[in-house]
C-alpha cells in the first residue's frame, strides 16, 4: 500500500477507535456502568431469561461473583437493564468479532483465520489467558495474521458487522506476539 494511503487508513481507523471511545464514554455515563461486571451480569440474566437458549456458559474468577450469577436464576431484565443491552450492541458492534463466523474468509486471498485469531485475542484481553493465546495464535506458524501487512486490503467491508479487519488484524498480530 502506498504511504499515502496507509496514512489515510490509520487516520481512517484512528477517528473510528476515538468516537468509538467517546461512545462508549457517554453509554458508560447513561447507564452507571463503572466495571464490566454490571454488563456481564445483565448479559447473563439476558440468557438466563431467553427462551431460545439452553446453555450458558459462565467464566467466573470468584465465588462472590459467582454468588450474583446464581441470584440472577429466574429473574427477569428490567427495562432499563434490557435497554442497556440493546444499546450496548449497537454501541460495540463494529468492534466485535463474531466467534465462529467466517463471512469475510473468502475475501482473504491468504486464507488468514479471522475468527480464530479474534478468539485468540479475546482470551489474551478478556480472559487474561495471555500465554495460552500467544501460544495457540504462534501454532498457526504461517497461518497468522502477518500478511496482512502486506496486503492490498481485499477484506474491507467485508465483514457484515462493520469490523476494520486488516487494520484489527494488524493490532491482534502486534498483541499475540513477542517482537
Amino acid at each position: 500500500m502506498p504511504r499515502q494511503a496507509a496514512l489515510r487508513e490509520l487516520r481512517s481507523y484512528s477517528d473510528a477507535q476515538n468516537q468509538f471511545v467517546e461512545r462508549t464514554q457517554r453509554f458508560a455515563e447513561r447507564y452507571g456502568i463503572e466495571n464490566d461486571e454490571a454488563l456481564q451480569l445483565a448479559s447473563i440474566q439476558w440468557v438466563l431469561q431467553n427462551p431460545d437458549m439452553h446453555t450458558a456458559c459462565i467464566s467466573a474468577w470468584s465465588f462472590d461473583f459467582i454468588d450474583k450469577i446464581v441470584a440472577l436464576s429466574g429473574t427477569r431484565l428490567t427495562a432499563p437493564a434490557d435497554e442497556l443491552l440493546h444499546e450496548s450492541r449497537s454501541t460495540l458492534s463494529t468492534q466485535y468479532c463474531r466467534h465462529g463466523c467466517v463471512e469475510c474468509s473468502d475475501s482473504c486471498p491468504f486464507d488468514v483465520p479471522v475468527s480464530n485469531i479474534m478468539r485468540y485475542a479475546y482470551y489474551f484481553e478478556a480472559h487474561g489467558q495471555e500465554r495460552h493465546a500467544m501460544s495457540a495464535y504462534a501454532a498457526l506458524g504461517g497461518r497468522g495474521a502477518a500478511p496482512c501487512m502486506d496486503c492490498a486490503g481485499l477484506c474491507a467491508g467485508a465483514c457484515p458487522h462493520g469490523l476494520r479487519i486488516q487494520t484489527t488484524m494488524l493490532q491482534v498480530h502486534d498483541l499475540l506476539t513477542l517482537a
